[in-house]
C-alpha cells in the first residue's frame, strides 16, 4: 500500500503496555486507569447484588503521544 508510519496514517494502542515504549516505532497509546476500573466494577457488582440495579459508569482515559501517530 506504500504508506508510512506516522508520515500517512498512525497507529494507536490501548492499555498503555510496557512494550510499547521499547518496539522499533513506540506506540501511542490509550491508558486507562486500571484500579480506578476494577474498584467501580467492584462497587457496582455489589450494588447490583443488592438492589438489582447497575449503574453505568465512564472512566476517563488518557492519550499518551508516541511517535506512530
Amino acid at each position: 500500500m506504500g504508506k508510512k508510519v506516522p508520515e500517512d496514517v498512525a497507529v494507536v494502542g490501548y492499555d498503555d503496555l510496557s512494550i510499547a515504549n521499547y518496539t522499533n516505532l513506540p506506540l501511542t497509546t490509550i491508558r486507562q486507569k486500571i484500579p480506578l476500573a476494577g474498584r467501580l466494577l467492584a462497587e457496582n457488582l455489589v450494588q447490583f447484588l443488592q438492589t438489582g440495579i447497575v449503574t453505568h459508569v465512564t472512566i476517563p482515559v488518557e492519550l499518551v503521544v508516541r511517535e506512530s501517530a
